[in-house]
């Protein structure tokens, strides 16, 4: 969650950095982690041996995950810094994270060497043969040679089940299905390969990034440092918007290619770019030099094309016919819609009334730009368009939804109740504050219900426990939200130290410090566990391990004092628990759920069983069941839920009627989506059984 800067926390940092001369960049960021995860981080962190040494395993765990790059001589190299970690933040030195980046790409280079010589002859998938997926549960390589049998395996592994996905894999031909399976190995080792040059790409920037994060990751999962582009990355996210020519560019061959073109945005309006095209060089201005951008990462390109509105770039380009072009763009101001609320009308199965839908996927603010988009006011415009529709009740949906700014999600909670307290905050200086509903506005008093899954979060679930505490929702949704108690600050590090920050050639970034937790108004805590729904409905992750408590160096949770708050009335414990029971009758006979549960059951298994065969038929044999189970999953999915939306069109977003094809097209692709959103479905079940019990 991240809270806008704060002055006092901003006046302490800056107190406590004073550097009488140039300082590398490097060192004045280790330096600054230092300080402020000892004074400012809400636990006040302990740097000490127990810090460097967590430190030191999850930069190893960081660099390779699943232990196929380095040896167990490699690591017995490194073991010397083990305890030193806390010492080389203090002082600035990085010299394990030159000798370990160097190290990896060391062996990324030998992969990259001996990776072909090891599908010089076809694999044979007769023998019985398994390998252990999971680097947790396995040693690190002796040597060279085993390393070298460990990715022959991930080879044959990748081959085996590249070749079960094709559905042309059951052939009974056997020089049919040898082909096929030639075919496949030469696409499974062009993906390693690219992946492994790919690797080698990275920058020194990746590298700093990458170790600062390790080491900042043992105060807690969400305390991290942002490099330049990953910030700018951030405030996007954060906004909705950026400034650039409105595409969005992925990889292919080596080629940075057009993946897709933001509607309204510069490049769409202009028609002259299109997907798939091939951008070979990239130009600043109407004329000068052009520079070749073929084999650059995306992330570097970006660089290139992204820049402020007015400014030109120029793209030359190869067609998907081959043709060879040279593009000019005017940046301009581009929108991402997609980001922002929206609302749909859903026709009661069961009575002749409507439901309105809202779906949240952030909680988007730009601090920056006073009349810029913010998730309140478009909630608030939503839920307005939805009462001038006539909706009986309406489902905000927050899954999926990972959180955003605080300031929102107490005036989005205030939108639901008249008054009082939304959610408590505390921090190491000022102790425990109390954030209030801002106004006594209440912009809708009809039924609620609010959705979650395991991967809502933070503002999400400070929302969430709002209402459930207030008795003003239903919370329904997976068995648990993320689990996301705290509150960060981005903390801009060229405004924290600006005369130092001036003699550098590049910014410094940001750090994303922890520095609050919050608590519910019933003093308990969402850190850790999360909010529990009222009704549970499985869906398709419920077999995942996704949350707080399965990121290493979670802070726990805990209690504060309990607040008083206005209880409301329509929502009584015996008609949870009546309602609870009824969504329990339906899922039990729902042909959906039934077979979700099969995948459910099925996929955890297959989860938990890392260690995996590379014999074919006994894979196919395995594979069988779960393959079975998803595509009668997929195909009750595409024949859609029975959900029906009487509207085929909402008023146009941004406050006005731009009711272009392409919108039509996009807004009509989503609520097909909804449509076959079976979870959704219940939620709005749920809902009619609310609304028709509040009413007696």
């Amino acid at each position: 969650m991240r809270q806008r800067v704060f002055g006092w926390i901003s006046l302490l940092l800056m107190s406590g950095f004073v550097f009488a001369d140039a300082v590398p960049r490097q060192i004045l960021l280790s330096r600054i982690f230092y300080q402020s995860l000892q004074q400012w981080h809400y636990a006040g962190v302990k740097v000490d041996d127990d810090f460097s040494r967590n430190g030191f395993q999850h930069y190893f765990r960081a660099l390779d995950p699943n232990r196929q790059f380095f040896t167990a001589g490699d690591l017995a190299r490194f073991q010397p810094f083990l305890h030193r970690l806390d010492d080389h933040l203090a002082q600035g030195d990085f010299e394990l994270m030159s000798l370990a980046a160097q190290k990896l790409r060391e062996r990324i280079r030998m992969i990259h060497e001996f990776l072909p010589r090891l599908v010089q002859e076809p694999f044979d998938f007769s023998r019985s043969e398994e390998v252990e997926l999971d680097g947790e549960k396995r040693d690190w390589a002796s040597d060279r040679t085993e390393l070298r049998e460990y990715w022959r395996q991930l080879l044959k592994h990748q081959t085996l089940i590249r070749f079960l996905g094709r559905p042309e894999e059951r052939k009974k031909d056997a020089a049919a299905v040898t082909g096929l399976l030639a075919e496949t190995q030469a696409e499974s080792l062009k993906a390693y390969m690219d992946m492994l040059e790919r690797m080698l790409k990275s920058s020194s920037e990746d590298d700093l990034a990458r170790y600062l994060n390790a080491i900042l990751g043992v105060s807690d999962p969400h305390t991290s440092y942002f490099p330049p582009k990953e910030r700018e990355d951030f405030e996007i996210e954060m906004t909705g918007k950026l400034e650039g020519i409105g595409a969005l560019l992925g990889e292919a061959e080596g080629y940075v290619e057009i993946v897709s073109l933001v509607p309204g945005g510069p490049s769409w309006r202009q028609k002259q770019l299109e997907p798939r095209d091939r951008i070979l060089k990239v130009g600043q201005g109407r004329s000068g030099p052009l520079e070749d951008i073929v084999g650059m990462r995306v992330e570097d390109a970006v660089k290139l094309i992204r820049g402020p509105k007015g400014s030109v770039v120029r793209l030359v380009v190869r067609k998907a016919d081959e043709r060879i072009e040279e593009i000019v763009i005017e940046r301009d101001v581009v929108v991402i819609e997609e980001t922002f609320a929206r609302s749909a009308v859903i026709r009661a199965e069961t009575a002749d009334s409507r439901m309105g839908y809202i779906y949240l996927p952030r909680f988007y603010n730009d601090f920056q730009d006073e009349s810029g988009r913010n998730s309140t006011r478009d909630v608030r415009r939503e839920i307005e368009k939805l009462k001038r529709q006539g909706v009986s009740g309406i489902l905000l949906d927050l899954r999926g939804n990972t959180g955003g700014a605080l300031t929102d999600a107490v005036r989005i909670a205030g939108l639901f109740i008249e008054k009082g307290p939304v959610v408590q905050v505390r921090d190491r200086i000022r102790g425990t504050q109390v954030l209030n509903d801002p106004d006594k506005d209440i912009v809708y008093t009809g039924p609620l219900v609010v959705m979650i899954d395991r991967v809502s979060a933070s503002a999400s679930e400070i929302v969430a426990a709002a209402m459930q505490d207030y008795n003003r929702a239903l919370v329904v949704g997976g068995a648990h939200s993320f689990g996301k108690g705290t509150v960060q600050q981005m903390i801009d590090l060229d405004r924290l130290v600006p005369e130092q920050a001036e003699k550098l050639s590049s910014s410094l970034g940001a750090l994303k410090l922890t520095v609050q937790k919050f608590y519910r108004v019933n003093g308990e805590s969402n850190q850790f566990t999360g909010v529990r729904p009222d009704i549970y409905i499985p869906n398709s992750w419920s077999h995942l391990e996704i949350g707080e408590q399965y990121l290493p160096f979670a802070l726990n949770g805990d209690r504060v004092k309990a607040l008083e708050f206005p209880l409301y009335a329509a929502i009584t414990p015996d008609l949870r628990e009546g309602l609870r029971d009824r969504s329990r009758e339906r899922i039990a006979a729902d042909p959906y759920f039934i077979e979700l549960a099969e995948y459910i059951r099925l996929a955890r298994g297959n989860r938990e069983n890392t260690r995996v065969t590379l014999n074919l038929e006994r894979a196919r044999s395995q594979r069988a069941e779960l393959r079975r189970c998803l595509e009668e999953l997929r195909e009750r999915r595409e024949k859609g839920s029975g959900l029906v939306f009487p509207e085929q069109l909402n008023a146009g977003e941004s406050g006005e009627e731009r009711l272009t094809r392409e919108y039509r097209d996009r807004h009509r692709d989503w609520l097909k989506n909804l449509g076959q959103d079976h979870v959704l479905k219940e939620g709005v079940r749920i809902l009619e059984d609310l609304i028709r019990s509040t009413a007696r």
